[in-house]
């Protein structure tokens, strides 16, 4: 007997429905769009990076009981990540991927270092 096929998702099914653009046209389009944005990049990201900083700032060790800011920063982070891998920006990413560790590991009970956050920060 043949195991039979899982059903599809709503996104599978939608996605592969008749239509659309070929794969080639869809990623030479989106590159494109991603090559035209790259120059403003570093703009996002000082904008994203300032957010970041007044968030641990007004909610930091000392600041807050409420720990709900160390889950925005998380996501910040996991956001700058996302958003450096797309653009092809591999240091932003890396930096990135380590300071959401720092604040996933603070969440589940580390010692909150600000100075290891402030170089993150800073690089």
């Amino acid at each position: 007997m043949r195991p039979t096929a899982a059903p599809l998702s709503p996104f599978e099914q939608w996605a592969r429905r008749p239509g659309g653009m070929p794969r080639d046209e869809a990623l030479e389009r989106a590159q494109a769009r991603i090559d035209e944005i790259r120059p403003s990049f570093g703009d996002w990201l000082d904008g994203e990076l300032q957010e970041l900083s007044k968030v641990i700032g007004q909610n930091g060790p000392d600041g807050s009981n409420d720990r709900n800011w160390i889950d925005i920063a998380y996501i910040q982070c996991l956001r700058i990540r996302d958003v450096g891998t797309t653009m092809g920006f591999d240091l932003v990413t890396f930096v990135a991927n380590n300071l959401s560790e720092i604040f996933e590991a603070i969440n589940a009970g580390a010692e909150y270092r600000a100075d290891l956050i402030d170089c993150h920060i800073q690089a």
